[in-house]
C-alpha cells in the first residue's frame, strides 16, 4: 500500500508539472503574440527559411542527418512581418517533419509570390495524416505531438498567422505507388500588398 501511493503521489507531481508548464506555454504565446504588430519589419524568407534549415541541421543532426532539403526560394520575396515569429513557424513545421519522417526521407520547401500574397509551402515525404485528423490539427492538444511544446506548437503557428493576416492549411496524401506526402500551406501578405493597405 505505501509503495502504491508513494507512485499515486508521484504521478501527481508529474501532472501538475505538466499542467504548470502548459499553462505557461500559453502565457507565453499571449504574451509573445501581443507584441508582434510593433516589431514587424521587411522580411526576407529566403533568409528566413535558409538559416532555419541551417540551424536545426546544426542542432539536431541525430534526426535530420538522412535527410535531404530540397528548396525553391523566390530570391526577392519579402513580407512585412515579425521574423523571429516566423522563422518559429518555420522551424516548427520542419521539427516536426523531421522527427515523423523514415530515414533517407525529403523536406521540400517553396515560396511564391501571387496576387499580391506570398506563397510557402513545406511538404515532406513519408508521413500521411488522415483527414479527420488535419481537421483538429490546429487545435490545443489536438496535433498528436509529444515533444516539449505539449501539443501546443502547431496552435502556435496558427495563432502567429493569424495575427500577420495570413493563413495555415495543411493537406495529406497517399500516391498510387503507396508514398506518402504532407504538405503546410502558408500565405502572408507581401510588402506590396500591405503597402498599399496601410497607404
Amino acid at each position: 500500500m505505501q509503495k502504491f501511493l508513494e507512485k499515486y503521489a508521484q504521478y501527481i507531481n508529474s501532472s501538475v508539472e505538466e499542467v504548470n508548464s502548459m499553462l505557461k506555454d500559453m502565457i507565453s504565446v499571449n504574451t509573445h503574440i501581443s507584441k508582434q504588430e510593433s516589431t514587424k519589419s521587411n522580411v526576407s524568407l529566403k533568409e528566413v527559411i535558409d538559416e532555419t534549415i541551417n540551424d536545426i541541421s546544426n542542432l539536431e543532426k541525430s534526426q535530420v542527418q538522412d535527410i535531404t532539403f530540397n528548396t525553391n526560394l523566390a530570391h526577392t520575396t519579402q513580407v512585412l512581418a515579425n521574423k523571429v515569429s516566423i522563422k518559429r513557424v518555420i522551424t516548427n513545421l520542419i521539427h516536426n517533419a523531421a522527427v515523423r519522417m523514415p530515414k533517407d526521407g525529403e523536406i521540400m520547401i517553396s515560396t511564391e509570390d501571387q496576387a499580391g500574397m506570398t506563397e510557402i509551402k513545406l511538404r515532406n515525404s513519408g508521413t500521411f495524416i488522415p483527414e479527420e485528423k488535419r481537421k483538429q490539427i490546429f487545435l490545443p492538444f489536438e496535433s498528436g505531438e509529444e515533444d516539449t511544446s505539449r501539443g501546443l506548437g502547431l496552435t502556435i503557428c496558427k495563432q502567429i498567422i493569424d495575427e500577420h493576416k495570413g493563413s495555415i492549411s495543411v493537406n495529406s496524401w497517399k500516391t498510387d505507388s503507396d508514398e506518402s506526402y504532407t504538405e503546410f500551406v502558408l500565405t502572408l501578405h507581401s510588402i506590396a500588398k500591405m503597402q498599399d493597405q496601410l497607404s
